[in-house]
């Protein structure tokens, strides 16, 4: 995002009617979708500075990702629970999400079919997401230039990713029933293992590897270690 828009951001978003109908619209849906379910874990990626943080919270405990520090305030409200880092594999925070929210955010990302994986991932099996897209490339304008917009959607460009990105899910979840779970189990210990001993832990990755383990569990064994990276915020 382009700095000169990133320091009117927060403006446009509790001022311009774009915003206000926006957000009046998606939790319409919410309320709807999330009546007779129980709440939990919510995830906004692509948060920014957690300004829909005490609306999402009437549907459980938020916290959000975002990759571009400018727009969060070092002393912001919600500070304390936005991940400045970006959205792929390499975040793994340990717990799945009854809701997940990624409003225009697919177009920022250099793979968005990974993106929208990655969130499936996350879900819970009787999870909501909710996801907003701009529309038409013939509508491109400055205004996806600032934004660092990669592309725009149709239905149909939208519903293939989708598509593409269940499929991949499929795939995974098949891996991991025909996979020796024992054998993957004990790989991944030995290289959280190596890891907390301060050993070199290539070996016992491809070990984990080879056993099926996937690029998310390995991350995720690195992560108890190692922790997360967040980008430290400058001025």
């Amino acid at each position: 995002m382009k700095s000169e828009y990133a320091a009117q951001y927060r403006d446009l978003y509790e001022n311009h009617w774009w915003w206000r109908a926006r957000e009046s619209y998606i939790l319409g849906i919410l309320r709807r979708e999330r009546a007779q379910k129980k709440h939990g874990a919510v995830l906004d990626i692509g948060c920014g500075d957690g300004l829909f943080f005490d609306h999402l919270a009437e549907f459980g405990e938020v916290e959000g990702v975002e990759a571009d520090a400018a727009i969060v305030s070092d002393d912001g409200p919600h500070r304390d629970r936005i991940h400045v880092c970006q959205f792929d594999e390499t975040f793994q925070p340990g717990k799945k999400y009854s809701l997940i929210v990624m409003l225009d955010l697919l177009e920022h990302l250099p793979d968005p079919l990974g993106g929208l994986k990655h969130a499936l991932e996350l879900l819970e099996e009787d999870g909501t997401i909710v996801i907003t897209v701009p529309a038409f490339r013939a509508l491109w304008t400055t205004h996806d230039d600032w934004n660092h917009h990669f592309t725009r959607y149709t239905k149909r460009t939208f519903l293939s990713s989708a598509r593409d990105a269940e499929m991949q899910i499929e795939s995974l979840r098949s891996t991991r029933a025909r996979r020796d779970g024992n054998a993957a189990g004990a790989a991944l210990a030995k290289a959280r293992a190596a890891a907390e001993a301060g050993d070199n832990v290539m070996p016992a990755i491809m070990e984990a590897v080879k056993a099926y383990a996937t690029v998310g569990e390995i991350t995720d064994a690195m992560v108890e270690i190692y922790g997360h990276y967040e980008e430290p915020i400058r001025f």
